[in-house]
């Protein structure tokens, strides 16, 4: 589809009469086709010279091909780099902790990290039973 073109779907004589290209000679080109109208027309004079006349009006009309460039690129990994900002809770700074080896903390701030672990263990352990309360 992003790379059809109306001339592989017509031809024209040398009279300049536009005539569409037979299906089974199209192959997989028929897959860009989006829509197809015909439309058949006859026309009776009457008369000493009557004549007979029919016309038929073909046309179709093929994909977007812009659409299906967008729709292709990023699958392809063909779009423009984007950047993406993080930020912390409100919109501030992500803390980031050093790693600090088990060893090298004393028994006071081993107490400390347990501590503040099991606050924040007992606030959302309260949070959950407060959200389940029937109203």
């Amino acid at each position: 589809m992003c790379f059809s073109d109306m001339g592989d779907y017509l031809k024209i004589d040398d009279l300049g009469n536009v005539y569409g290209v037979p299906f089974d000679l199209l192959g997989n080109k028929t897959k860009a086709i989006k829509k197809i109208k015909q439309k058949k027309k006859r026309l009776m004079i009457q008369g000493e010279d009557s004549a007979d006349w029919e016309t038929e009006d073909f046309e179709f009309e093929l994909y977007n091909k812009l659409d299906a460039l967008q729709t292709v690129m990023p699958i392809m990994g063909m779009e423009k780099p984007r950047q993406i900002e993080v930020t912390g809770k409100d919109g501030g700074p992500i803390n980031v902790h050093n790693q600090t080896k088990v060893e090298d903390l004393t028994d006071g701030e081993l107490f400390d990290i347990i501590m503040a672990g099991r606050a924040s263990r007992e606030r959302a352990l309260e949070k959950k039973k407060v959200s389940k309360k029937p109203a």
